[in-house]
């Protein structure tokens, strides 16, 4: 009887070695090729958290589902996921109708994220405020310490916070540039934002928004935990990195 081809071992957050190194390269190489090279990550061989937040960044753009993308946050690659994450599996006809309808939303977040590096904020916080540096943004300390802290230190969300605390002034500016109005519905917020930390703009319990990387595993903990802030979807589909209170 002929020996049974065995499969390669899962990778885990606890995995490290060749086959993770060469996991990693592969990653850098489809975030370039999906033009989402900021997202490229540390060679090391360690599948840590950024690991797994580029594997859910390639996942999503090549049409995973969202169950299987939760998986994905949760720290569990397959040998069959790692092959499609590597550019070397065939996705399936539902992976690739997914990726064509994330399309448009994938472009969205390249010029979001191209506009806020190239356009810093020069507004500083009002004085007397509540915002603390998460990740090198200014964040209500409220929603550090209630879901981005226990959710990372859980290991259920990977990512980090890519802009937190905008001043009106920034806010209104990114709309007029991503949509050619002060404010756009459903997606863009103007002066309104959230992020602006309205109504008191000091970042008080309740206020203030985030956007950050991973949304489906910050997601996955915050619907585990009663909610403390909403976003990956749940209130604006069009904008999967947005968390705040409500979700809008």
């Amino acid at each position: 009887m002929p020996d049974q081809v065995k499969s390669a071992p899962d990778i885990t957050k606890k995995s490290e070695g060749p086959r993770v190194e060469a996991l990693q390269k592969a990653l850098d190489r489809e975030l370039v090729h999906w033009k989402f090279p900021w997202r490229k990550i540390k060679i090391d061989g360690i599948a840590g958290p950024r690991t797994f937040d580029a594997c859910n960044m390639v996942g999503w753009l090549k049409g995973f589902s969202p169950d299987e993308l939760k998986k994905i946050s949760s720290g569990h690659l397959t040998e069959r996921d790692v092959e499609i994450l590597s550019g070397e599996g065939q996705r399936t006809d539902a992976m690739e109708k997914r990726s064509e309808e994330r399309r448009d939303e994938a472009e969205r977040l390249r010029k979001k994220r191209r506009w806020l590096e190239e356009h810093p904020d020069s507004h500083p916080a009002p004085a007397g405020g509540h915002w603390v540096m998460f990740d090198n943004e200014e964040v209500p300390k409220w929603m550090v310490e209630e879901a981005l802290k226990p959710a990372r230190e859980s290991g259920v969300w990977n990512g980090e916070v890519f802009s937190g605390r905008r001043s009106p002034e920034h806010c209104e500016q990114l709309c007029l540039d991503m949509c050619g109005a002060a404010t756009c519905p459903g997606k863009c917020g103007g002066r309104s934002s959230n992020h602006c930390g309205p109504a008191s703009f000091e970042g008080n319990h309740g206020e203030g928004a985030v956007d950050v990387t991973d949304p489906d595993g910050l997601r996955a903990w915050c619907e585990a935990h009663g909610n403390p802030i909403r976003g990956g979807g749940a209130v604006l589909p069009e904008d999967r990195p947005h968390f705040s209170r409500a979700g809008n």
